[in-house]
């Protein structure tokens, strides 16, 4: 066979091999190399090394047209429905399959022209492939990474492959001048962080958890491609240096003054001037405030940001100048501090009385962890933010403590002394940090609970008085209220002649028994009927017993009579809060029982009506 006659053949074999379907034949492959070897046997029998060099890179052209047509023909597909990495892949392993099959002959004519070249041949025609894959690879680059950083470790290898691939083009293709202005270039040597902060910025509803796993996806996966001596901080990683944005990932994560504190750090290591804007954005996206009576609300702020520690004295606790400055805030903000004590009375009223129900009957009930979280954001409202701290406290003694101690009576020390109650769990927790404050709870609840564990009742058929001791020092240092002190009203006088049986027992003892009268709590039967068919029972103060006892005489009296007969100037407000209720209705200037009254749903349940 003559050498042209050879050439010729080794053309149209290598174009059948590239373009044919069955051209990845072995058959065909060593063929090719058998050829290929005879000519280039042939060519060094000339004397003219020159001819012999021309001729050798002769051969080589037809190889590198084939190859960059192939290249075109493998790209210039339609992607259809496959993903940038499927596409970039299955084209890039049948153009590599052909390369493979031709290996060995692409081996040999390196082997004569690896003088005359910068690169290998083999170098040369990957190059090929990339310069016509350049977008879809880095598509497919970037879609890997962000699988990776997403959770999905099964896509490595492919990783691997694509950024090899790519990372030996740009050594080999880019020269020093162009690599730091090369747009693809820095692209991919920063496709990690690119992706994962474009990751944070399209999911700003995920938590910090969420982010700060995909952050430790992201340096592993700068650890697998060889980026992980990155001189990024974790902050510039995962938030870009946005400090809203990283806040707003925090939104729901109890925080506490050290963490705060370090936090503050964190944000501000590439930049000193950052810390004002940390306790702006800070107090912008987790604000303590007061709108429309929302408790529940409050106290779901305070646990965010202001999370209180148990056992720690007010003088020991470490806290941070956002949260002194969120709590001085948020006191100025409270215009009328008598109205909200009384409001937040009324709330931590309702939630001890539910929490007693809940435990009544009950040997031992754990705090929930809902629990846990409500006495603490309370503890921190009650020693931190509310105004006017111990006018409240007082307010709370007498009219929330003291009352209800009146009310439960026996039941009060069970109930106070189980740890795992929400009055308990407060107190203790308000003591500890707070103990100069709360002197005169202590007392209170130290006196009063060991008088009522071994207490009787007063019984006079519907009207029934439990009895609470104090010493008459404690009720001066309590300032409790004795208003008409010396002579109250007294529903019945079978009621009276017991009180003054009990007088006469104290004064055999020794003693002198003084009557906080307006402080007296009394359970009276009315005749007014519930749905289920009991008797609604009343909860009030002696005087407005007294009122609801004038209509065992009358069906109806005028307000006029009734201050006349009674002639105490408790009456009128007692008379108000009846009619307030609805116990009373009043009609042409008369007062009769409302037989229509309608009870609310949960006077409904428990039959009794409070009133004081």
């Amino acid at each position: 066979m003559s050498t042209t006659t050879a050439v010729m053949s080794y053309r149209e074999l290598l174009h059948e091999i590239l373009f044919t379907k069955d051209g990845n034949t072995q058959r065909a492959s060593r063929k090719l190399y058998q050829l290929l070897s005879f000519i280039l046997e042939e060519y060094q029998k000339t004397r003219n090394p020159k001819r012999t060099k021309d001729q050798i890179l002769r051969l080589a052209s037809p190889l590198k047209s084939g190859f960059r047509s192939l290249s075109i023909r493998c790209n210039n597909v339609e992607r259809g429905e496959l993903s940038f990495s499927e596409f970039f892949l299955i084209a890039y392993q049948e153009y590599m399959a052909r390369m493979q099959n031709l290996v060995e002959s692409i081996q040999l004519l390196d082997s004569y022209t690896e003088n005359e070249e910068k690169v290998s041949l083999v170098q040369t025609l990957q190059s090929f492939f990339m310069q016509q894959a350049l977008d879809i690879s880095l598509e497919a680059y970037m879609e890997l990474c962000g699988d990776y950083i997403s959770g999905n470790k099964k896509c490595k290898r492919d990783l691997l492959l694509i950024h090899d691939v790519i990372y030996q083009y740009i050594i080999l293709n880019i020269d020093e001048a162009s690599f730091r202005r090369s747009p693809f270039v820095q692209r991919f040597f920063n496709m990690g962080a690119i992706y994962m902060q474009a990751w944070v910025s399209n999911s700003m509803k995920r938590d910090f958890v969420d982010i700060y796993r995909t952050y430790r996806n992201t340096l592993d996966l700068l650890a697998i491609i060889n980026q992980e001596k990155r001189q990024d901080s974790g902050f510039k990683l995962m938030f870009d240096n946005d400090i809203k944005s990283f806040l707003n990932s925090l939104n729901n994560i109890v925080l506490q003054a050290d963490v705060i504190n370090f936090l503050d750090t964190f944000t501000s290591q590439s930049d000193g001037q950052r810390t004002t804007l940390f306790k702006d954005y800070f107090k912008e996206v987790r604000p303590i405030i007061f709108m429309g009576n929302n408790f529940d609300q409050l106290l779901v702020s305070i646990i965010l940001s202001d999370y209180f520690k148990a056992n720690v004295n007010v003088s020991k606790n470490d806290t941070c100048l956002i949260q002194v400055e969120m709590r001085t805030e948020f006191e100025k903000s409270i215009q009328n501090a008598e109205t909200f004590h009384k409001e937040l009375l009324c709330y931590l009223d309702k939630h001890f009385k539910n929490d007693f129900k809940r435990r009544k009957g009950l040997h031992s009930a754990t705090a929930s962890a809902t629990d846990v979280l409500w006495v603490n954001a309370m503890s921190s409202l009650i020693v931190y933010y509310i105004p006017k701290r111990s006018l409240f406290l007082k307010r709370f003694l007498r009219e929330g403590l003291f009352r209800q101690m009146l009310m439960l009576n026996t039941k009060f020390p069970s109930f106070y002394e189980d740890a795992n109650s929400l009055e308990h769990s407060l107190i203790h927790n308000i003591n500890e940090a707070i103990p100069s404050d709360m002197y005169f709870i202590r007392r209170l609840l130290e006196s009063g609970t060991e008088t009522l564990k071994d207490v009787s009742e007063l019984d006079n058929c519907t009207t029934k008085l439990n009895r609470l001791y104090v010493s008459k020092q404690l009720a001066d240092e309590l300032s409790l209220p004795s208003g008409n002190q010396e002579e109250p009203l007294w529903p019945t006088k079978e009621l009276k002649k017991q009180w003054q049986k009990e007088m006469l027992h104290c004064r055999l003892q020794g003693k002198k028994l003084h009557g906080l009268f307006m402080m007296h709590v009394v359970s009276v039967s009315t005749p007014i009927r519930l749905p289920n068919g009991r008797k609604l029972t009343l909860l009030c103060d002696l005087t407005a017993a007294s009122i609801l006892y004038q209509f065992n005489e009358y069906d109806n009296i005028t307000q006029s009579n009734l201050i006349a007969k009674l002639r105490n100037k408790d009456v009128a407000l007692s008379l108000h809060r009846l009619l307030e209720c609805e116990v009373l209705t009043k009609s042409q200037m008369e007062l009769k029982i409302n037989e229509s009254f309608q009870a609310p749903p949960e006077v409904s349940r428990s039959g009794i009506l409070r009133i004081i």
